[in-house]
């Protein structure tokens, strides 16, 4: 495989640099015009779309429900640089596509070679369009290849009806060129004669549909290829023939495959220098593409490439899979911007064995999908291709989607400048508002890994642009292959505890264990300190809630110790594992890891502990770094990427796993009793910032990068330095129960200072000329900022020296007011949440404040039950519950029957008498989780998510970003109260249904009023034989009391399932058993009614069928059972999470559950009455109808609300 040096330098410029050179080249000036008279059309950001062969739809899309997260991940960069593709399903498999209205997904009929005769769609093909960005686009590809009408009509009208605000154009035909010569004998009349036909009785049935939004020009004509075959049918015979005598062309489409390899002879010529010859690919669009698309224009049309790619037939091996596709694909594409095409569509697919005879690519065996090479991803594993992975031609849709970021960007060619070679130079300017915007610089010298000169080109731009000296400012970006010394991050993942010390609860807490301190000056500033600092919740793993005052000592530095070892390693193992997932690296992989804590102090470190937690390999080389305080997670970062280069040096393969675990609140009563203890009036603001918490990152080089993954960043430089005269601004002292941190109110001046020092010594870019460096962004406004959110004053002081706006630092502000300060994981986790917030700009700076004062900064590149039962683990608690409650109901009669028939009616009620009473004993006797927990100080129990306490699972995503403000606070330890100024928000107003008790308020929910309504019908269903099923028995069979019971025991025996289902809902969410369950036991409910005869085989029957719906209605209980929780817990952090207040202490559990219980005992009431009333009135077949019917209406409140509204599951997909 060829590998290819510096590709194309897309420069964003007011100003003038000269690009670098490694050879002692001759410099040369680039004439660019400064207005844009004589550009190009103004282009959308649109203009580098796709075409998919729709027969390999599923392979890189998926379905609706369940979408291919590669393809929509490489989407969603493209939008996050600023491209905006539209989607053609087209090609040649189009032309044998059919609409099916029963049909699901897109079904592919092959021939045994892999040959592509019929692709089937069915409403789910459109549905999955909504899988999309929300902004895009399609074009509605309609079959003209089988020469049916019907056919045609069939897929426009489908397409319209299931995505009418989706749908841009209209398609008739993919290359008629290829079409049988017998179909128009070569006449371009003939071939304009039945089009327009098509074209006239489609509009008409999809104007009649009312819900097209479509104008009257709404095709695409033509969209043939240049091959010479006899039937003219570009767009330059077309017109003149009369294609759009009717007015209802917007576009008309060409195609473009310069290169083949359809047949040897011109595979032959498929090569990496022929495709990179700029002057070829020039010559080619002028002769083959640009008349047509001349006369397009004459006629006051828009013109495109329909579809287009390097070379035919599924591309050449070794070339189009190699960095020659990317440049090939950005100068071609460019070469068509300035030809005023409205935009360019790269052909996507997989190699179709009946193409051509003599073609050099084939499918995969047994004629699996031989995905093309040209393409920008590889959807999926296959034998042929390997892995599933992005492609070069990926990275150049990337620079595109830069390069037409802005609205109405116009583009011109420029002249190679004289001593530059035109045939491997290209040049472009981009004009916006009528000014140089951006310049391309395309470098297409082949470079491979034997070359002797590096081919660089150096330009000056000085005396084109005309900017005074100083002024003005250029960013310039390399696109270039993949290089082995570069480093990436590759995964990242955070934990914070589940337990919270919330910013209203400090004040009670220090009531509670200091109540005779309240009054000394010292604590009464850290308590007005606490409300000002903004800082919603700290994550913690104390459970603190039921402390009281004999809690106040601090804990030994032994039980510190143990409690690292066990919660510290528990947290950094989950960090690590959602790291190595998103990186998608098997643990046997890692060859280093790196930890960091100040919290920690164990012999061995906790990272031998994360290492045999994970199960990672004997052999993998640790370091541990101490002692560098909040700088640490930079600090581990930057020895992991020394690895990692070093690694390179030595030609081998780096993969960094980094964890950062600070416990900091460990020391929690320790800080305060050392307040206490001072008797000064020191503010010491510690205890009311710091936090815990877990991150973790992937660190790989070049070499051990794997072709499936995508670097989240590049780490481009690093800084470290000690702040002059600040060895004792911050420190961490050790003293008999702990660390104590002391820092002086100096850190925020310092640290901000330090930080600009270091900003401007990494991107200095004053020696340019000199030192060989591509100039990088001098201003610290270029960057989104990822600042350690030591305190408030830091992170808007930083903000303020950088000239920052709020939008720089979002992340950290984010990470700051809702979990406070976790000393070293806490710069991972902004730089982790970064992502999540929306696009930002393309370069990062991260910077951390330690020990010392130590400065690392980093620039880088792209109720019961519910109480004591973890939220993940619920349904299968509530799985064994419910074996209980089956139980218990359906044995009753059983039982019932037994004591009736041995002694008689007024046992039945002494033997309910003496539940009762049992029932009591047991409640007595009941000690819950949570209470015994607090007579262990090494057991902490599960606390109530919501207004107490965190999720256990990532909180970042759970709660809404809260809007970040100016309030102040300083860096924890030591400082002057007078240096904090905070205007606290006044509370959001109280919604009236807030102030309504928890079991009213809960009631607003439709989510927990399907679930009601589920549990409601579960009892009724089950409950309904109980007046019924002995009696039928007794009648139909001639049974006794006891025999008639016994046939509620085929409905129990399923119910021991229950806890199998409550593991798959905990894994899979409940929607889905909810829905299988009420849905399969409509059959068998119905089906009772032909259980009327005493045969064996009715008995038979009646005993299957009550086990198979014993079988399906108890799979639904579980989930309901489980939502109830659910939707109680989300309901309060959505109140929280808006500022309102929770439920209370509390919570609403018992309430939710209190509710559930009604519906329950309600269903247990109706179903024998329901069941009792229609077989008296109607008969037993009514009934059973009856129940089959409520079953089945139950599962679509079912699939609507359980888990949450499906709408928005949807819309979450789509994103």
């Amino acid at each position: 495989m060829a590998y290819l040096k510096i590709a194309a330098i897309l420069l964003a410029t007011t100003t003038a640099y000269a690009l670098p050179t490694n050879d002692a080249a001759q410099v040369s000036s680039l004439s660019i015009p400064k207005l844009a008279a004589g550009a190009s059309i103004p282009h959308s950001n649109s203009f580098a779309s796709f075409s998919f062969e729709p027969a390999f739809w599923v392979d890189f899309f998926g379905n609706a429900s369940n979408p291919n997260n590669l393809t929509f991940r490489v989407l969603d960069r493209i939008h996050e640089h600023g491209g905006r593709p539209s989607i053609r399903p087209g090609g040649i498999t189009m032309d044998s596509m059919t609409f099916d209205p029963k049909g699901g997904d897109v079904v592919r009929t092959t021939s045994p070679e892999g040959g592509v005769w019929r692709t089937t769609v069915g409403p789910g093909y459109y549905k999955s369009w909504s899988n999309f960005p929300k902004e895009t686009k399609f074009i509605s590809t309609l079959n003209f290849g089988n020469e049916s009408l019907e056919i045609a009509t069939g897929l426009a009208v489908a397409s319209l009806t299931y995505q009418p605000d989706k749908v841009a154009y209209f398609e008739l035909g993919n290359e008629p060129t290829n079409y049988k010569r017998s179909r128009w004998n070569l006449s371009t009349a003939a071939y304009v004669k039945q089009w327009k036909e098509y074209t006239a009785s489609i509009d008409a049935a999809v104007n009649a549909l009312n819900a097209s939004r479509l104008p009257k020009e709404r095709w695409w004509a033509s969209s043939a290829t240049t091959d010479n075959s006899g039937l003219e049918v570009r767009p330059a015979a077309l017109i003149p023939a009369g294609i759009n005598s009717q007015h209802q062309v917007g576009v008309y489409s060409i195609h473009s495959y310069a290169f083949s390899t359809c047949d040897p002879k011109r595979a032959a010529l498929a090569t990496i220098k022929n495709i990179l010859n700029h002057t070829e690919l020039v010559r080619y669009c002028d002769e083959e593409i640009y008349p047509s698309a001349r006369a397009a224009l004459n006629a006051s049309s828009a013109w495109n490439i329909g579809e287009f790619n390097s070379v035919s037939c599924s591309g050449a091996p070794n070339v189009t899979d190699t960095f020659a596709q990317a440049l090939w694909v950005i100068d071609s594409e460019l070469i068509y911007a300035t030809r005023n095409a409205s935009a360019t569509h790269l052909h996507q697919g997989a190699t179709l064995a009946l193409q051509s005879n003599n073609q050099v690519n084939t499918p995969g065996a047994n004629g699996s999908p031989g995905f093309s090479t040209y393409s920008m991803l590889y959807p999926r594993d296959s034998e042929l291709r390997g892995p599933a992975r992005t492609l070069p031609s990926f990275l150049a849709q990337l620079f595109m989607a830069e390069a037409f970021a802005v609205p109405d960007t116009r583009v011109r060619a420029l002249a190679a400048p004289a001593g530059v070679n035109p045939e491997r130079f290209a040049a472009y300017a981009f004009y916006v508002e009528d000014r140089v915007a951006k310049i391309a610089l395309v470098n297409m010298n082949p470079y491979y890994a034997n070359s002797t000169s590096s081919f660089s080109v150096s330009v000056d731009l000085s005396g084109t642009l005309g900017t005074n000296a100083g002024q003005g400012r250029v960013h310039a970006k390399r696109l270039t292959a993949p290089k082995n010394d570069s480093v990436y991050i590759i995964g990242m993942g955070h934990q914070y505890p589940s337990n919270t010390i919330k910013q209203e609860e400090f004040n009670s807490l220090l009531k509670r264990l200091y109540p005779e301190y309240l009054s000394l000056p010292a604590v009464q500033k850290l308590l007005d300190f606490n409300t000002k600092t903004r800082i919603s919740s700290r994550p913690t793993i104390l459970d603190h809630e039921k402390w009281t005052q004999k809690d106040a000592i601090p804990p030994t530095l032994a039980s510190i110790s143990q409690a690292f070892r066990t919660e510290g390693v528990n947290l950094a193992t989950s960090a690590c594992q959602k790291a190595t997932q998103e990186a998608g690296l098997g643990l046997e992989d890692v060859t280093h890891i790196v930890a960091v804590t100040c919290t920690g102090s164990g012999n061995p470190g906790y990272d031998l502990f994360v290492c045999e937690k994970l199960g990672l390999r004997q052999d993998v080389q640790r370091v541990l770094l101490q002692g560098v305080g909040c700088a640490g997670g930079l600090s581990a970062l930057r020895t992991a990427a020394d690895i990692a280069a070093a690694a390179s040096l030595k030609s081998r393969s780096a993969r960094v796993l980094v964890v950062a675990c600070e416990l900091c609140t460990l020391f929690l009563r320790a800080e305060i009793q050392n307040i206490l203890q001072s008797g000064d009036e020191a503010l010491r603001i510690a205890p009311a910032l710091f936090s815990d918490a877990a991150a973790a990152l992937v660190v790989c080089n070049g070499l051990a990068l794997e072709r499936h993954q995508i670097p989240v960043f590049e780490l481009a430089d690093c800084a470290s330095m000690v702040a002059p005269g600040t060895s004792d601004f911050m420190s961490y002292d050790t003293e008999k129960n702990g660390l104590i941190a002391t820092i002086s109110k100096h850190v925020p001046k310092a640290a901000v200072k330090s930080a600009a020092l270091m900003f401007r010594q990494l991107c200095n870019t004053a020696d340019v000329l000199g030192n060989n460096k591509v100039p990088s962004p001098r201003r610290a406004a270029d960057f989104d900022w990822a600042i350690h959110p030591g305190g408030a004053s830091i992170l808007y002081g930083t903000k303020e020296s950088l000239e920052l706006g709020d939008d720089h630092i979002t992340a950290s502000l984010d990470v700051y007011e809702k979990y406070g300060n976790s000393s070293s994981a806490s710069v991972l986790i902004v730089l982790d949440k970064m992502r999540h917030i929306g696009r930002g700009r393309d370069e990062v700076a991260a910077v951390s404040f330690g020990p010392g004062l130590t400065v690392e900064i980093w620039v880088v590149g792209l109720a019961l039950l519910a109480d004591t039962v973890p939220q993940d683990q619920l349904a299968t608690a509530s799985g064994w519950l419910s074996i209980g409650m089956s139980l218990g109901m359906l044995i009753s009669p059983l039982l019932g029957g037994v004591v009736y028939d041995q002694a008689g009616y007024n046992a039945v009620f002494g033997m309910c008498y003496a539940l009762v009473g049992l029932d009591v004993i047991l409640r007595l006797l009941l000690v819950e989780k949570k209470v015994a927990a607090q007579w262990d100080p090494n057991v902490a129990g599960r606390q109530r998510v919501g207004a107490d306490a965190k999720p256990n699972k990532d909180a970042a995503s759970t709660l809404p970003l809260q809007n970040s403000g100016s309030d102040a606070s300083k860096s924890p330890g030591q400082s002057d109260s007078s240096d904090v100024e905070v205007q606290r928000e006044a509370p959001p107003q109280q919604r009236l249904r807030d102030r309504f008790p928890p079991v009213l308020s809960l009631l607003y929910s439709r989510r927990l009023l399907a679930s009601l309504f589920c549990a409601l019908i579960q009892a009724l269903l089950l409950t309904a034989f109980d007046s019924v099923l002995t009696i039928h028995a007794a009648d139909t069979f001639k049974w006794n009391s006891t025999g008639a019971a016994l046939l509620f025991l085929p409905i129990i025996i399923p119910t021991f399932f229950a806890p199998l289902w409550g593991h798959l809902s905990d894994k899979y969410g409940g929607r889905y058993l909810v829905i299988i369950g009420f849905l399969c036991g409509c059959p068998p409910l119905i089906c009772l009614r032909f259980v009327n005869e005493d045969t064996l085989q009715d008995k038979v029957l009646l005993c299957a069928l009550l086990a198979v719906i014993g079988l399906f209605i108890g799979m639904t209980f579980p989930p309901v059972m489980a939502e109830i929780s659910a939707v109680a817990e989300a309901k309060e952090k959505n109140m929280i999470a808006s500022g309102r207040p929770g439920f209370g202490k509390g919570g609403a559990f018992a309430q939710a559950y209190a509710l559930f219980n009604m519906a329950f005992a309600g269903g247990c009431m109706a179903g024998p009455l329901l069941a009792g009333q229609i077989v008296e009135a109607n008969g037993w077949a009514t009934m059973a109808l009856v129940l089959g019917i409520l079953s089945a209406v139950t599962a679509v409140p079912g699939f609507l609300w359980v888990s949450g509204w499906i709408g928005k599951k949807m819309t979450a997909t789509c994103r």
